[in-house]
């Protein structure tokens, strides 16, 4: 395999896996954009469209004509091959991709971005500046926090190793491009995306806004700036994934609670027999929580409660009998001594009146 087509390889249906170029597009492309690269770039070779703009500026356009001619009479081979360039011969850049109007390969949601590798690459270079890519591909949030990089002039650094490292992808590693804008595309997913680790850029962005925030934190009067700085730092590690948010720590900590939940509705219901037995009537399930006496026999719970429950309410009743009984006598004497001439009496004095002494004998 030569080096042009190890460049062009993410392009070729190994990597796309998907017959979605319209051969209408890239004809039309190639007349039209052909002396830019438009069309190389449609066929997704960023780095093709580059060489052949470069080579049609030193020779007068000599390979958008070359290509145009062959777009028109070779179309069988060029679907079949891919377009054969000027000095490299047949590349296989997207040998195969080109869709069949008869037998499409492919559902239509897919088919239906066959121009998106294409528009991003062209907003990549004209706006990727200000995160226009980002806004493109559906990271808005990467959008919005690369736009305030280039608002507040403090972040330019930021936004330019942002954008750089994007077009490097794009043009450089162009697998790597596709991978992380799969469904934008229309590619297929990559296989370790479930475990997809931060780039370089998000370790950046954080590293440099962590910066930012100690140096506010040391000077006077920019508290409030800094107390919103960190919870965009905040933010930005929750959605790259550095930091789990806390809703994902609580669900952790509940977790064994639901276990014992769900053990507990698994529990067997009793039947309505064991529920119409008297409390001191022993089952299977009873047999196990009975403790052993020290006498050797078994006991329950439940047995020695009833009686001492039973035996504490009828000793309250009858001591409320007896003292009613006997304060009942004693009121009776005290009259009996009032009617003889006897003032003392077991009633407390009246407000207002004191007791008369005992008369002396």
């Amino acid at each position: 395999m030569s080096n042009a087509q190890k460049f062009i390889l993410p392009s070729t249906l190994n990597k796309w896996n998907l017959q979605n170029l319209d051969y209408n597009w890239y004809f039309a492309l190639t007349i039209l954009g052909g002396y830019f690269g438009l069309d190389y770039l449609y066929l997704g070779s960023p780095l093709g469209a580059f060489a052949k703009f470069l080579f049609n500026t030193q020779t007068y356009g000599f390979a958008w004509f070359y290509d145009m001619i062959n777009a028109a009479i070779s179309q069988d081979q060029v679907r079949l091959y891919g377009p054969v360039a000027t000095v490299l011969g047949a590349t296989g850049l997207a040998a195969g991709r080109f869709r069949d109007s008869k037998y499409p390969n492919g559902p239509q949601e897919k088919l239906d971005k066959h121009l998106n590798f294409m528009i991003y690459g062209i907003v990549l270079c004209l706006f990727g500046f200000v995160g226009g890519d980002s806004f493109l591909t559906g990271h808005f949030f990467n959008g919005v926090i690369r736009l305030f990089c280039v608002i507040f002039f403090i972040g330019i650094p930021i936004a330019l190793f942002w954008w750089a490292t994007n077009l490097y992808y794009y043009f450089l590693d162009t697998g790597a491009a596709i991978d992380q804008n799969w469904n934008y595309f229309g590619a297929e997913a990559p296989s370790d995306q479930s475990a997809e680790c931060p780039n370089v850029i998000m370790i950046f962005t954080v590293w440099i806004l962590k910066t930012v925030l100690a140096i506010l934190q040391m000077l006077p009067f920019f508290g409030p700036i800094a107390s919103l700085l960190q919870e965009l730092i905040k933010n930005l590690e929750y959605a790259y994934g550095f930091v789990e948010p806390v809703v994902k720590e609580v669900v952790k900590a509940v977790d064994p609670l639901m276990g014992v939940v769900e053990a507990e509705k698994n529990r067997p219901v009793p039947s309505v027999a064991e529920l119409k037995k008297p409390i001191g009537t022993a089952t299977a399930a009873d047999m196990t929580s009975k403790k052993p006496m020290v006498g050797g026999g078994e006991t329950d719970s439940s047995a020695i409660l009833g009686p001492i429950l039973v035996l504490t309410i009828g000793f309250v009743v009858v001591s409320s009998i007896i003292v009613s009984l006997r304060r009942s006598r004693q009121n009776a004497a005290a009259k009996t001594t009032q009617q003889s001439g006897d003032q003392e009496t077991d009633e407390p004095p009246h407000p207002g009146n004191l007791r008369n002494p005992t008369p002396a004998t």
